[in-house]
Parts: structure tokens; sequence; C-alpha cells
């Protein structure tokens, strides 16, 4: 049942997502045979500059589109009317969570994925920058790909942090969006307390962290820091699953309309 209901959602976003795929990926493939042609025609050129911000600006509200959509997705499918379809499944909390997260995920990725091959292909990001990058400073170059990686880890984490505060704050039967505003306002404390306790620990075993010149030795320095919040954002995700399974288990409210 959960293999169905993790269908069921794909099915769900490929509906909701279809048109503005397709009409990237024609802007994308527009723009794109403009960038080979420019340099023979005034014309054309002007043509690209225009496809191009239309291209990147689809870009973006496709990946941010995407990402509201599995919010919303488990607001409407958990939490209202159409939740009470979906808790009469026979499966467990879990496997419910895990189906709306897994298929939002995938199809966030696959959103992400598009946009991120069409900025390599019309060098919105510069392949051959990044690669001078990573000859001039392996460290720098590692050091911004854990970067990248980690604000990924944290936008997938916020996914769990949104589940939990609108389960928490939905389990009430009035001022349910206040409940979920103090969650995510206790969210963000938390993590910055956390991330500060963490800086202030490692600034204690090295004092001059801060202050070192040598970009490299920075860069080395700040590994540990970039690494122990990454196993904090991944802790903060499994007891959001943990509040998650908690509050649909014993205090579900489900709300009309």
């Amino acid at each position: 049942m959960m293999k169905k209901l993790f269908k069921w959602d794909l099915i769900y976003y490929f509906n909701q997502m279809k048109w503005m795929l397709i009409g990237t990926i024609f802007l994308g493939l527009t723009t794109y045979l403009f960038m080979i042609l420019k340099e023979s025609n005034v014309a054309v050129d002007y043509l690209y500059n225009t496809t191009l911000t239309f291209t990147v600006i689809g870009i973006v509200a496709m990946i941010v589109y995407a990402y509201f959509l599995v919010l919303r997705r488990y607001y409407t499918s958990v939490l209202k009317d159409e939740g009470y379809f979906t808790h009469t499944l026979p499966i467990s909390k879990t496997k419910i969570i895990l189906a709306k997260y897994l298929a939002g995920v995938l199809m966030f990725l696959l959103m992400f994925g598009v946009g991120l091959l069409f900025m390599f292909l019309l060098k919105i990001i510069n392949w051959d920058e990044l690669m001078m990058l990573n000859d001039l400073s392996k460290d720098m170059f590692g050091y911004l790909i854990f970067t990248v990686l980690l604000s990924f880890i944290s936008f997938l984490v916020i996914i769990l942090v949104i589940y939990a505060a609108l389960s928490f704050g939905f389990s009430f039967n009035s001022k349910e969006w206040l409940y979920v505003f103090l969650f995510i306002l206790i969210y963000y404390g938390a993590t910055q307390i956390l991330s500060a306790v963490n800086l202030g620990i490692n600034l204690a075993f090295n004092p001059n962290l801060l202050t070192l010149e040598d970009p490299n030795q920075l860069l080395a320095s700040l590994l540990p820091v970039l690494i122990v919040n990454a196993v904090i954002s991944l802790g903060i995700g499994i007891a959001c699953f943990l509040i998650t399974k908690k509050y649909l288990t014993h205090k579900l409210n489900l709300k009309n309309g």
C-alpha cells in the first residue's frame, strides 16, 4: 500500500507540474538554439537575451513551486478533507509520512535536476569556471561543494520541519496557524542556539579560527563546524519525523474545508 500511496502522489505531482516543466524545457531549448546562432545575427542575439531571462525566471519558478507543492500536498492530503481517505488506508503512520516525503523529494529533485541541467547548458553556471576554481584551490572548491550540499540537505530537512509544524499546529481546535508559526519559531531559535554552541566549542579549541589569514587553513578549520551543523540538521530532521508521527497517531484532528 505504501507503494500505491507513493505512486498516487507522483501522479498528482506530475499532473500539477507537467505544463510548467514542458514550458521550461521548451524555453530552455529555444534559448540554447539562440545561444548557438546569436553570433551570426543581431536579431537572434536580442531574442537570446529575452528568452534567457524568461528561462531563468521559469527555472526558479519551477523549483520554488515544486518545493511549495510538496508542503501543500502534505497539508491537503493528510490534514484536510482528503486526510479522511488517507488515514483509512491499511498502512502505518510511519509509512504514510515516508510515502509523502519520498514522493515529494523525488519530484523536487527531478525539477531541481532539470533546472540545474539547463543552468549548465546555458552557461548560467559556467562549468569551465568551476574547474578553474578546482585547479586554483582544491580546498576552496571542496568547501564550496560541501556548503552547497549542506544547504541542499537543509532544504530537505525543512520539509520535515514543516510537516511537524503543520501536524502540531493542526492538532489544536483553534488558532492552528499560530501554533504552526510558534513551532517554526522554536525550530529557528533552537537551530541558532545549536549553531552558536557548535561555533563556540570550535573557538574554544581553536581561538584563532576567525582570524586566520591563510584561506586554506581557514577552510580546513571551518570544515568541522560545517560537518557538525550537517549532523545537527539531520538530527532535527529525524526528531521532526518522530514528532509528526506522534501527532498523526495520537492527536490527529482533521480540518474540513
